[in-house]
């Protein structure tokens, strides 16, 4: 009888320390086994091991989803990426995605999806403002445009502004831009020079008119005259560079808001293939960098 009772105390005491033992293991396997999940934050390096003589393996874009069993004290945390398994810095990681800056850098399309039956669903134009946190190293990335939601090519993106270059060609009839001044020259209008100007030019052939207007949009005044037009007859700069007539209201200083109105005469044969060009460079400093502002077509 002591000795079945010895038995089963010896038994019972087997099961409970192996019992013990196995939930021991578990828990510590379960605690091992956790696995948790990371976006890169700032763009890392995915390294060889964690010594100091560890090699770079791959890089890893902003946003890119890791999952790792590594704990959490740990400061550099056990990744696979892209096929290879290595260690990233658990500084350059983040619970929760970022929010990046991208500018439309040439006229973009809006997609409904990202698969290859996708849709477009309107134009962004260039230098648009946009944010996503979509993986850097996505095709597409998703953003909202107005309220929708959609996907746009990275190679259409920027991570800064583009410089656009400043249109310099119009026709007659148009409203240019020139630094700070909104320039407009009216469709030349062929005029007879006797009922036009009197007496004043009655041995002139043919005498063309442009009506001219000039808007400071900026906060400086600028100065200008009319010979900061020249007229090119079929390609040709005319022989006098000054107009046949000076409309004196064209001249002089533009304040912020204010405009000059007037017109320029030039004597050209009809039926010429005309170009006005405004170059306000020569009196105001501020317009060495821009271009001259051209206006054509025929009279």
């Amino acid at each position: 009888m002591k000795t079945l009772f010895r038995r089963c105390l010896s038994l019972s005491l087997v099961l409970i320390l192996v019992g013990s033992v196995s939930f021991f293991s578990f828990s510590n396997h379960s605690k091992a086994a956790t696995k948790h999940y990371y976006y890169v934050h700032k763009t890392s390096n995915l390294y060889s091991s964690t010594k100091s003589s560890k090699k770079k393996l791959k890089t890893i874009s902003i946003n890119v989803r890791l999952s790792t069993y590594s704990s959490k004290t740990s400061s550099m945390y056990k990744v696979t990426y892209s096929g290879k398994t290595g260690y990233v810095y658990k500084a350059n990681l983040s619970t929760k995605p970022t929010y990046v800056t991208r500018y439309v850098k040439k006229t973009a399309n809006l997609y409904n999806n990202t698969s290859t039956h996708k849709k477009k669903m309107t134009s962004i134009p260039i230098n648009t403002k946009l944010t996503t946190t979509s993986p850097l190293s996505d095709k597409l990335y998703k953003v909202n445009y107005k309220g929708k939601n959609g996907y746009v090519y990275s190679d259409n993106l920027s991570s800064t502004k583009v410089k656009v270059p400043q249109k310099t060609t119009y026709h007659f009839g148009d409203t240019a831009r020139i630094g700070d001044l909104k320039v407009t020259v009216s469709y030349p209008i062929n005029l007879d020079p006797y009922y036009a100007f009197e007496d004043d030019f009655s041995d002139v052939n043919n005498v063309v008119e442009f009506k001219v207007s000039v808007t400071n949009i900026g906060k400086e005044a600028h100065y200008i005259d009319t010979t900061d037009f020249d007229l090119y007859k079929n390609n040709i700069s005319q022989d006098e560079y000054y107009p046949l007539y000076h409309d004196e209201s064209i001249s002089g200083n533009i304040h912020p808001g204010d405009s000059v109105r007037g017109s320029l005469y030039y004597e050209t044969n009809e039926n010429s293939s005309l170009k006005l060009t405004f170059d306000n460079y020569q009196y105001d400093s501020n317009f060495n960098k821009i271009k001259a502002i051209s206006f054509y077509g025929r009279n």
